[in-house]
């Protein structure tokens, strides 16, 4: 039998110094048991695996790392708009299959446009048009204004359509006249009214005229309503900045990425492939290099 220290020093070498598979150094620990726990050898195999460069590559970190909300709140109407196309919609008796969904982030107000297919939409490239930015695909939570948006416009669609669900697209003016209409969560008022200053003309409106005690000139008019809608602004923009606080605040309580600092060492995240490699045996990770301020 091996004297305890040399055993120790001998088995011990030979895990920092091999390239021992984890697999098999959880083996040895099993095959050695209490004895090698109480020589130390269990602890070094241990370590060893912690700091195995191969395996950090192949598995990464066992939690995805969950970065906190960025906040990005806009401050007047169209500043900032969304777009997504939802479907596939049974054929309408106009052929309509889509819609083409756009939304104000300021104000809320949306335009659905029925379409047939989902063919690019055409840009001629004006200055105006070139800032673009693309939510993650497949990823609902990146655009859940727009999603939550979809889910209402389906909501309503489902209890105003015919049996045979050809006439969907009809029914979409009738759904914004409600929707124009009703106070937002987010904004606490109603879409057209942070637009035009007042809400839409209804067919009540339209039977009964205006109030008679409103009497007002052009100019007086154009000057109310320029304070109505500067004050109704301001409304919106606390208004949701406070719901954009409580939402980062909800989301922050499950982020868990530490970030990092200058000079961290870190592993990237390895896209790239090559060809003929089997991307279930590739490495998912690569490199060591030290993190730098873009």
């Amino acid at each position: 039998m091996l004297d305890t220290g040399a055993s120790h020093s001998i088995i011990n070498s030979a895990i920092v110094k091999e390239k021992f598979d984890p697999i098999v150094v959880a083996r040895f620990q099993t095959a050695t048991g209490e004895e090698a726990a109480i020589k130390g050898i269990k602890d070094s195999a241990a370590a060893w695996i912690r700091n195995c460069d191969q395996c950090s590559k192949s598995k990464g970190s066992k939690s995805k790392p969950r970065g906190c909300l960025q906040q990005y709140n806009v401050a007047a109407p169209f500043e900032r708009i969304a777009m997504d196309i939802a479907g596939l919609f049974p054929a309408s008796n106009a052929a309509n299959k889509y819609v083409l969904v756009v939304i104000d982030y300021f104000s809320k107000w949306s335009e659905v446009y029925p379409i047939a297919n989902q063919e690019p939409v055409w840009n001629p490239h004006r200055a105006a048009f070139r800032p673009r930015t693309r939510t993650t695909p497949l990823h609902p939570q990146s655009e859940g204004m727009v999603e939550r948006f979809n889910r209402t416009l389906q909501g309503h669609l489902r209890k105003e359509i015919d049996d045979n669900q050809q006439n969907w697209d009809e029914n979409i003016p009738i759904f914004f006249i409600a929707y124009r209409s009703s106070v937002h969560n987010t904004t606490a008022l109603p879409p057209a009214q942070i637009l035009f200053g007042s809400n839409l003309r209804l067919t009540a409106d339209l039977k009964f005229g205006t109030p008679p005690n409103v009497q007002r000139t052009e100019t007086e008019y154009v000057s109310r309503l320029r304070v109505m809608l500067d004050e109704m602004h301001r409304q919106v923009r606390n208004k949701t900045q406070i719901v954009s606080d409580r939402m980062k605040a909800r989301y922050d309580l499950r982020a868990n990425a530490d970030g990092f600092k200058e000079g961290d060492l870190v592993l990237l995240y390895n896209l790239l492939g090559k060809k003929g490699m089997s991307p279930k045996l590739r490495c998912n990770w690569k490199g060591r290099t030290k993190s730098s301020q873009g």
